[in-house]
């Protein structure tokens, strides 16, 4: 077996490490979390890469890496929480009675969006905050289209009845 193209690696990873991070920020809402998600997807494509015969496949196979990260992250997150009780941080946003200020409806919708299921979650994030295609969101979540587009109604289903309790909740 011939020697992976290490310089080949590097330039593909160089050409797409942004879009990794913006993608893992979204998935995991703070840069330090995306940092710690992003370094093991790094260590994950090192590990897998032998090479590619299309270049342009990188793409799709670093993002779906970078997910897969994400969600492992996720899973580990949660046993963690459920060690250790509730998260502080959350926890002050969501408990006004304890001195916290009113989140602004942004803060509000991320909090949202992270408390989608995880599917659905990852569907919304890379076809409206990412921007690939349901296509390309298809490819990286290993999924079909259809399924893509599926999550995405779901989701958005989701935060607009979210919305809409906020409004009522805020007009009473």
């Amino acid at each position: 077996m011939a020697e992976p193209d290490w310089e080949q690696l590097d330039q593909l990873v160089r050409a797409h490490m942004d879009e990794g991070m913006r993608l893992a920020v979204r998935l995991c809402g703070s840069i330090a979390d995306a940092e710690d998600v992003l370094q093991d997807a790094l260590l994950r494509v090192v590990r897998g890469y032998r090479g590619l015969r299309d270049a342009g496949s990188f793409r799709i196979w670093f993002l779906r890496i970078v997910v897969n990260a994400a969600r492992d992250w996720r899973r580990q997150r949660q046993r963690r929480r459920e060690q250790t009780g509730l998260d502080a941080t959350m926890e002050a946003v969501v408990d006004h009675r304890a001195g916290a200020s009113e989140p602004d409806l942004m803060t509000r919708v991320l909090m949202w969006i992270d408390q989608l299921p995880s599917r659905q979650r990852e569907a919304l994030i890379l076809t409206r905050l990412v921007r690939l295609s349901a296509r390309e969101a298809a490819e990286v979540m290993e999924t079909s289209e259809q399924n893509v587009r599926v999550l995405v109604s779901l989701a958005r289903a989701k935060l607009k009845a979210r919305l809409r309790e906020e409004r009522l909740t805020d007009s009473t």
